[in-house]
């Protein structure tokens, strides 16, 4: 309870993904960033499918395989990504 409360009245969006690029939590500033439904983004989901509701939302512009490619990449190699 004290995590979804520190989570959500955070100033940021955030998205936490696992090892395999699957959603772990995501915060309410994260979902009003990008115009998205509480029922939009759930745990479990690959970030590619974070991206294709991103894509159908509207708020997300160029190429999601590439997009997902350079998240992918980053993370691998331990850096971070915004």
């Amino acid at each position: 309870m004290l995590l979804d409360t520190a989570l959500n009245n955070m100033n940021h969006g955030l998205m936490m993904f696992d090892a395999g690029s699957r959603v772990i939590l995501c915060n309410q500033r994260y979902l009003d960033l990008y115009g998205l439904s509480r029922q939009a983004i759930r745990p479990g989901m690959t970030l590619r499918e974070v991206v294709d509701v991103r894509v159908a939302a509207g708020s997300f512009s160029g190429d999601p395989g590439q997009y997902c490619a350079e998240v992918i990449d980053a993370v691998s190699r331990g850096a971070a990504w915004k």
